[in-house]
């Protein structure tokens, strides 16, 4: 196929998303790239579109310029107009990263502006990821359980014209049901999400959700299993040279080994996950000043856990996340009433 050849620039897309899904981000990049810079107006937006996706969690800059790149060319777009198909791949790149963002209300706007125009451009399988997105908006955002569940259950039903992809929304009822306490179920739903990624080949999506069944071994008091689990994620996507699921997954299994006695180890994969992580990466800076609270804690420097423990708060807070917030305020909680402050313990436990 010439080098210049329309076909070949739509091909770099597909090949960058199956590079990406397979663990390959350093070629899913080049790839994406390649097309950015080689195709005609709409199909470069589409593969900006799909890299900015890609680089808001995998090292890519910063996370407000990822989302300010992805909204200027948006309106561009939309004033052309352009095709429904670039107009949803660019609203589910945004959506992708204002979840990152922890702006859930416009996250959802986003993922639902995807979800009708890959409708209309009568593509099911982006239409699936854009669900997905929407769900994950609902999950962490106002939605009630009921309503998270119901969305999640209709993809499910619309499988055989969605794909395999809708098969996602096994993760967000496995997450709903784990919170619930239906922790069986939750884990029954997790282990078939986990075979049906690995039967499609997606590596990289078993390596980013395995923070769901450690989390919900984790809720049950299971934190071996939760820090097993952790830990060979946050191998498996060192390997890759990921860097934000990765930090997360990080943070997250520091804050467990603290409560399997492990200060040490704890302390040294916080430093290096808060390495890694984004100055935007909000979600994952309050895990790493919750992680170190509770070493800090661990150990008897209360005045410093303190501190640490009302600084995630403070960034939790002003985010969208109204689930998440829950676990920083359960975490400062704990640090206060170790520190002795059990009045203002028990109004942040409450």
């Amino acid at each position: 196929m010439p080098d210049d050849a329309p076909a070949r620039f739509d091909a770099l897309v597909s090949l960058g998303i199956c590079a990406y899904v397979g663990g390959d981000l350093e070629d899913a990049d080049s790839l994406l790239s390649e097309g950015v810079d080689g195709g005609d107006r709409e199909q470069s937006a589409v593969a900006f579109f799909v890299r900015s996706g890609i680089r808001g969690h995998a090292g890519g800059g910063e996370l407000g310029a990822q989302v300010r790149g992805v909204q200027e060319l948006l309106a561009e777009m939309e004033g052309l107009p352009a095709p429904d198909l670039v107009l949803a791949h660019g609203y589910n790149a945004l959506s992708r990263l204002l979840f990152w963002q922890g702006r859930t209300g416009e996250q959802l706007t986003a993922a639902e502006n995807a979800l009708a125009r890959a409708r209309a451009a009568g593509d099911p399988a982006l239409e699936a990821v854009a669900r997905g997105t929407a769900g994950s908006a609902m999950f962490q955002g106002t939605s009630t359980w009921p309503e998270v569940e119901a969305f999640s259950r209709a993809g499910l039903a619309e499988r055989d014209r969605l794909g395999r992809i809708a098969t996602n929304a096994l993760a967000t009822l496995a997450n709903a049901a784990a919170y619930q306490g239906r922790f069986e179920e939750s884990r029954e739903l997790a282990a078939r999400h986990a075979a049906e990624l690995t039967e499609r080949g997606d590596s990289f999506g078993v390596m980013t959700t395995a923070v769901n069944r450690a989390w919900t071994e984790h809720l049950t008091g299971g934190d071996e299993l939760a820090a097993v689990i952790l830990r060979e994620s946050w191998d498996d996507l060192g390997e890759l040279g990921e860097r934000g699921y990765r930090s997360t997954h990080g943070c997250l299994l520091a804050m467990i080994l603290v409560d399997l006695g492990r200060l040490d180890e704890a302390d040294a994969i916080v430093a290096e996950s808060a390495a890694l992580a984004a100055d935007d990466d909000w979600f994952t800076v309050a895990c790493a000043h919750t992680a170190r609270a509770l070493i800090a804690s661990a150990r008897g420097r209360h005045e410093e856990a303190v501190a640490e423990a009302r600084a995630a708060v403070e960034i939790a807070d002003r985010s969208e996340y109204v689930l998440s917030r829950t676990i920083f305020w359960f975490e400062c909680g704990r640090v206060l009433v170790a520190a002795g402050l059990r009045d203002e313990g028990r109004r942040a436990l409450e």
